[in-house]
């Protein structure tokens, strides 16, 4: 799934103006985490296992992902819940 960022961030020299997240696999979860926190019939976003999956679907470093405004973490942390069902 492709996001256009509305702010570039940057990889090294490269400027980064679109991410591309797969779609992640068990595996994925066991190393970055649970992307939800369940609980008392709520689900609560985890910002720090999104972000570290984040970077890894998008074979980003964690440094660049860091960069990105909050507009375009949230939405590329709804791509990623998106893949974890309602």
């Amino acid at each position: 799934m492709k996001i256009s960022l509305g702010k570039p961030i940057t990889h090294g020299d490269a400027e980064i103006t679109e991410l591309e997240l797969r779609e992640p696999t068990a595996g994925d979860v066991m190393e970055c985490g649970y992307p939800l926190a369940i609980g008392d019939g709520d689900a609560t976003p985890n910002a720090e296992a999104v972000g570290k999956l984040i970077a890894r679907l998008s074979s980003l470093p964690p440094s660049s992902i860091k960069q990105m405004n909050m507009a375009d973490f949230n939405e590329a942390m709804g791509v990623v819940l998106s893949f974890f069902g309602k």
